[in-house]
């Protein structure tokens, strides 16, 4: 260290020289981050692209009872016409068991973990009634009643569905338009429908559906049960989160029971209640778990050189402030090679 010239006895002339070396120093960490940035958003390119092939993420919404019915209407002019209206009614209780079995896809450097997740969907549906519809109906089509499951990307469907109905099998198909509130929708005939029916009806529904990331479920359900296990070990619950979930190298199992009350409006409804509003509180009470990985390069990268410039800062400012209270001068050339030691340790860690 030495104690004489010009550049000692200036403090600004010192800041400005620690300023060309601050800014000399960021310039290859910011090159690094556009680098990182452009390394994730390819990554992001490649998890769209084996989405579209294998199935993006995916949210079950469901089975949801569809019955039309007719009324009547009075125009201005006293004549009256038939009208056509939907009946929605949501199942009294709804139970899902599933096994998600992970798998990783890729392209080049990057990788994505996508899932076949085997479903099995049980429940009842309480006895169909008319008595609170406004306006009263002058005929129900029980024999053109449908019943809707909601799967976000169809695409991602592995395999035939089997659906046991009240006491009979039936068979789901893609639906001719999707619905306003669960999307897209697979729909099966709902045989067995009548007026003066008081006994529950039964439903199961066993599907493997493929996705990428993540798998959420609505709460369709009065009450809904969901259980959902995998050997990922690495699980990120989305939404409202399980009951006491059991997480080990090995994988991990979570448990959920909600109330219908969570969702947000209510049991059963006639179509032109649907809004959007109803599609958003859809999207709100939705919840399950995304596989994630635990360590992600880029993040870690971005970060790293997000404190290196936070660390020469520091120390640049730091060894000022002992220069001006100690009476102690630090040459250019120190400053130098401390950036350069955290530029270099920084690199390492990345």
């Amino acid at each position: 260290m030495v104690k004489d010239g010009v550049f000692r006895s200036s403090p600004t002339l010192r800041l400005v020289v620690m300023a060309v070396l601050l800014f000399a120093l960021n310039a290859p960490l910011t090159m690094m981050c556009g680098v990182v940035q452009e390394r994730s958003q390819r990554r992001e390119k490649m998890i769209d692209e084996v989405s579209s092939s294998w199935g993006h993420e995916q949210t079950l919404a469901g089975p949801l009872l569809m019955i039309p019915y007719q009324y009547s209407i009075t125009d201005r002019s006293g004549a009256t016409h038939a009208q056509v209206e939907y009946h929605y009614l949501l199942p009294d209780t709804l139970d899902v068991t599933g096994t998600l079995d992970p798998d990783q896809r890729g392209r080049s450097l990057f990788k994505t973990t996508v899932y076949t997740a085997h479903l099995k969907v049980t429940g009842r549906f309480a006895p169909v009634t008319f008595s609170a519809v406004r306006p009263q109906p002058d005929f129900i089509n029980w024999d053109q009643a449908q019943l809707l499951l909601g799967v976000e990307d169809i695409r991602g469907i592995a395999g035939p569905i089997a659906l046991h109905w009240d006491g009979r099998d039936a068979q789901f198909a893609a639906g001719a338009a999707p619905n306003a509130l669960l999307g897209p929708v697979l729909q099966a005939r709902a045989d067995g429908m009548t007026g003066d029916r008081a006994s529950a009806i039964p439903f199961e529904i066993s599907l493997d559906v493929r996705g990428t990331r993540a798998l959420r479920v609505f709460p369709a359900g009065t009450q809904t049960n969901v259980r959902l296990a995998s050997r990922w070990p690495h699980p990120s619950f989305i939404g409202t989160s399980p009951v006491s979930p059991a997480i080990a190298d090995s994988g991990f199992t979570a448990q959920w029971t909600l109330a219908g009350f969570v969702r947000g409006f209510p049991h059963e409804w006639n179509g032109s209640d649907v809004n959007d509003a109803l599609k958003a509180q859809r999207t709100g009470a939705s919840f399950g778990v995304a596989l994630i990985e635990p360590v992600d390069v880029y993040v870690q990268t971005e970060r790293a050189i997000k404190y290196a410039v936070l660390f020469i800062v520091m120390t640049f400012g730091i060894a000022f402030l002992w220069e001006v209270t100690g009476g102690i001068v630090i040459h250019p050339i120190q400053y130098l090679f401390v950036g350069f030691g955290i530029k270099l340790a920084t690199a390492s860690i990345s």
